[in-house]
């Protein structure tokens, strides 16, 4: 499963994929632009089925539907600091207004934590030490993504 966590400052997702009884490295939490962050929870193929239907403007009519519903994934989208959420059933997106904020399989361990004070990257750490499904480090991206100066040629 995974973990994604928003504290209204910082949204931050672990890193690991799980296959079977194996646990790999992968990145769930990208950059979309200079305002976006997207990612997701789940299984990692809808995620990223869900991350591309997303990217590529949210027509329904291209959604990612699953003929299998054990195989769903949540998709978490960040912009400009707001969070809204598709639970990957059908095509909609719905803002979530309450922070903090978490989903995910270490969700109620994110969620006490952040309760009691932490960040959203110091409660996915807490998510990995304590559920399976989670692990293998932390990404993170301020609510406000900046966009990086380039220097004049």
């Amino acid at each position: 499963m995974s973990v994604i966590a928003f504290d209204g400052i910082t949204i931050a997702a672990d890193k690991q994929g799980t296959r079977g009884s194996n646990r790999y490295t992968t990145t769930k939490l990208h950059r979309i632009d200079d305002n976006t962050v997207a990612g997701y929870v789940g299984s990692l193929d809808h995620g990223a089925q869900l991350l591309n239907w997303y990217c590529d403007g949210a027509n329904d009519k291209r959604f990612p539907f699953l003929a299998d519903e054990n195989d769903r994934a949540t998709l978490v989208i960040m912009h400009k600091g707001v969070l809204g959420i598709c639970f990957g059933g059908v095509p909609v997106i719905h803002i979530v207004e309450d922070t903090p904020y978490a989903v995910g399989s270490g969700e109620d361990v994110a969620m006490g934590a952040m309760l009691a004070g932490a960040t959203a990257v110091r409660a996915v750490e807490l998510a990995c030490e304590m559920n399976i499904y989670c692990g293998k480090g932390v990404d993170a991206f301020d609510a406000v993504v900046k966009k990086t100066k380039r220097a004049k040629k």
